[in-house]
């Protein structure tokens, strides 16, 4: 078992670096030249903030995480199912309902957070703006 879990850590960890952290350095804004042309670096990706992109990269893993959480519920129930009883296969069970439930708290619960913390730094940035106008006046 441990095995296995150490495969699929590993598995996960190259997953990231080479699909996930990519993309996070292609999340540029424009730059422009020296000239008035349009030279310069140029967003490849349709985000034009940070936040967009975490948002939608969120949004991707709830979509694919929803349903295994889901198709992990079901295999749990047919674990209980098929013990009939027997200790072993019911603490097996136990284990992988709990486990389950714990990754989709949190699944859902990394999109509660998100939210929050977005909604903190946009009210942030409008204090911000707001004091800076008030300086100016002055």
């Amino acid at each position: 078992m441990r095995l296995i879990q150490s495969k699929f850590k590993k598995t996960l960890t190259l997953l990231f670096t080479f699909f996930v952290l990519p993309l996070i350095s292609f999340a540029q804004i424009t730059v422009p030249g020296p000239s008035s042309g349009s030279s310069g670096i140029q967003n490849p990706l349709k985000f034009n903030t940070f936040t967009e992109f975490l948002t939608t990269l969120l949004n991707i893993i709830i979509t694919i995480a929803v349903p295994i959480v889901v198709l992990a519920i079901v295999y749990s129930g047919f674990l209980f199912v098929t013990a009939q009883g027997n200790e072993t296969k019911l603490e097996k069970a136990k284990k992988v309902i709990v486990w389950t439930l714990i990754g989709g708290v949190l699944v859902l619960g990394a999109q509660v957070v998100a939210t929050a913390i977005q909604g903190t730094v946009d009210e942030l940035r409008v204090d911000n703006s707001a004091i800076i106008l008030a300086l100016e006046d002055v």
